[in-house]
């Protein structure tokens, strides 16, 4: 206010000035006019921090809403494709941005989903063609990783874990221990997630950190059903050593392959 009353009193002066002094006049326009470009930008200034808070509260209030909706364990796929089919009509390059959230442990709702087995949304979040399923969260985790810890056996649920090991990296290595989800698979003892990673050409020879493969991992947690799955790839190298010098020795019987871990010597 101090400042527009200043213009205002600026632009009085000059024009009381006798029209002869024509340099003092010119140099008072000059001054109004400087303080007039001050205003505005002052002013633009203010308008730019005002639609940028309310920017923010409007992201806050989407990203709240997005987890509420698609990242819980009751969450239902007709809502999350109501509010998808909602932002995709208002304002449809919010959409990307939306499906790809991702919360404070850098989870985004196809980790959220996928952990909690809710494969209905899995399909739905897929089914954009925007999900960025190699994200890493804070844990060191893909979506993909998450889907080889699941149980099901349901053919339709296993359907959608296909999908997703279609449209991500099957190979890729958390990011704390270096284990691939055949790995984390094999560990878990999970037959149906093991047998989908290996159509999909997961590589059996991977070696975590400690230097140990899918095989040595089955070996160790005394699955043998699936060592003998692995086996029966006809793709496992019996030469690779862990760090502990440990490596993976084949049993062939007329009936059986067998594999174990043995010393190295």
């Amino acid at each position: 206010y101090v400042k527009q009353s200043g213009f205002s009193m600026y632009g009085n002066a000059a024009n009381a000035l006798p029209e002869g002094n024509q340099s003092q006049r010119s140099g008072v326009g000059r001054r109004g006019a400087r303080g007039r470009r001050r205003t505005k930008l002052s002013v633009d200034r203010c308008r730019v921090s005002t639609a940028v808070c309310g920017t923010r509260q409007v992201l806050l209030v989407l990203y709240q809403e997005w987890f509420r909706v698609s990242s819980q364990r009751s969450s239902e796929a007709d809502m999350v494709r109501l509010y998808l089919r909602q932002v995709s009509r208002t304002t449809p390059t919010l959409l990307p941005y939306v499906v790809n959230l991702t919360d404070g442990n850098g989870n985004t709702a196809l980790h959220y989903s996928v952990s909690h087995s809710n494969f209905p949304v899995v399909r739905l979040l897929l089914d954009t063609g925007l999900c960025e399923t190699d994200n890493v969260n804070k844990a060191g985790y893909t979506a993909v990783m998450l889907a080889a810890l699941t149980a099901t056996d349901r053919h339709d649920d296993l359907e959608v874990v296909l999908q997703l090991l279609r449209q991500g990296q099957v190979d890729a290595r958390s990011s704390q221990a270096g284990q691939t989800a055949l790995m984390l698979a094999v560990s878990h003892g999970r037959v149906a997630m093991v047998k989908l990673l290996l159509s999909c050409g997961a590589d059996v020879n991977s070696q975590d950190r400690d230097g140990s493969t899918a095989l040595m991992c089955a070996c160790e947690h005394g699955h043998v059903h699936i060592a003998r799955l692995l086996l029966e790839t006809g793709r496992c190298d019996s030469s690779l050593v862990d760090k502990v010098h440990y490596r993976q020795i084949f049993i062939h019987t007329p009936t059986h392959a067998y594999a174990c871990k043995c010393t190295h010597t």
